[in-house]
């Protein structure tokens, strides 16, 4: 087995603990134990899809009646001004 050139990689805690080892069957032992993953970015709002799309339903509603009660109110400003 040849030895590895560490100096070109980032140190890292493997490779640091990988350049402290003196023999080979050392540096096959060496384990590195993944950091739980976290998410990144916005926490979600809805706890899952369904709330979701309760919500997302529910704002399409509103949405709707708001803008068929615009309409009206534009009817009626029309009617009033002819």
């Amino acid at each position: 087995m040849t030895e590895i050139d560490f100096t070109n990689y980032k140190q890292t805690p493997i490779i640091k603990s990988m350049t402290k080892s003196k023999s080979i069957e050392n540096l096959q032992l060496t384990e590195h134990k993944p950091q739980a993953e976290t998410k990144r970015g916005r926490k979600s709002k809805y706890a899952n899809d369904e709330e979701r799309k309760e919500a997302r339903k529910r704002q399409q509603k509103e949405y709707r009646q708001r803008k068929k009660n615009e309409l009206i109110e534009m009817k009626k400003q029309i009617e009033e001004h002819k």
